[in-house]
């Protein structure tokens, strides 16, 4: 299969363009121990998130396979609003208690733009 040509397809660019919504997929690497800590943090910063346009649709952990990895799945109103929402976040009075408690939690992050594709049960 040609990977660069599938995103080609008119159909598909118009999904990844977010015509039926944006979502950010968040995987978080929590530090061993921090499991409890993060889960009391969260909460805050799924408060403010939402109040900037995000909606949390789902947030899982593993049961089985690498210990301590949580998955948020988000839904967001555009690309632009990832930045923007990194910068809302900082402007939060208690933001440097909160990124300091968050950072000796998390080890790593990694956040993937998604958007639906043609074959998505919610699209067919």
């Amino acid at each position: 299969m040609n990977h660069i040509g599938v995103f080609n397809n008119h159909s598909l660019r118009g999904a990844m363009a977010g015509g039926n919504g944006l979502y950010l997929h968040v995987t978080l690497k929590v530090r061993s121990g921090k499991i409890n800590e993060f889960c009391e943090l969260m909460p805050i910063l799924v408060s403010a998130a939402e109040q900037n346009g995000w909606k949390l649709l789902a947030a899982w952990c593993n049961l089985i396979g690498r210990l301590n990895v949580v998955v948020d799945l988000w839904k967001v109103p555009d690309a632009n609003s990832v930045p923007a929402q990194f910068a809302q976040l900082m402007l939060l009075s208690d933001w440097p208690q909160l990124e300091q408690r968050l950072a000796a939690c998390v080890e790593d992050e990694v956040l993937q733009l998604m958007g639906r594709l043609p074959y998505d049960p919610d699209r067919v």
